[in-house]
């Protein structure tokens, strides 16, 4: 079995607020991920690599489609259904978040987050 490495692994951020993402994106170059993004949902669903991420970071307020659909259509999907998704929200009512999880959520981040917790989950889901 090959063992999980930052070099290998693909992180798709999905968020709509371009600053939020670059930022993001710049938190796991620095812990040598590879990592794209969407600004959208129909975007990061129309992604022809979308099955070759190990991990997603996923907005629930996009605009178009909103976060809990495009994990549900990625949880509804083979080639895609086995891809971890951690929620990365403002949101902090019980029932986002238990919705995060019923649609195939594994992880929920509350906005603003801590760069050492967000690496620390990414870390546990897709390696080191």
């Amino acid at each position: 079995m090959k063992e999980k490495t930052t070099e290998n692994s693909r992180i798709l951020v999905i968020d709509d607020n371009e600053t939020q993402v670059m930022y993001i994106k710049y938190i796991l170059t620095s812990q040598g991920y590879q990592s794209s993004f969407a600004l959208s949902g129909e975007t990061a669903l129309a992604d022809p690599h979308l099955s070759k991420y190990n991990l997603i970071l996923l907005d629930i307020s996009l605009p178009g489609i909103n976060g809990f659909e495009v994990c549900n259509r990625l949880k509804n999907s083979l080639d895609t259904k086995d891809i971890p998704v951690i929620f990365m929200s403002a949101r902090q009512e019980i029932l986002d978040k238990v919705t995060a999880f019923e649609v195939g959520g594994v992880d929920y981040i509350t906005k603003p987050f801590d760069n050492v917790d967000l690496v620390k989950r990414v870390k546990k889901l897709v390696g080191e």
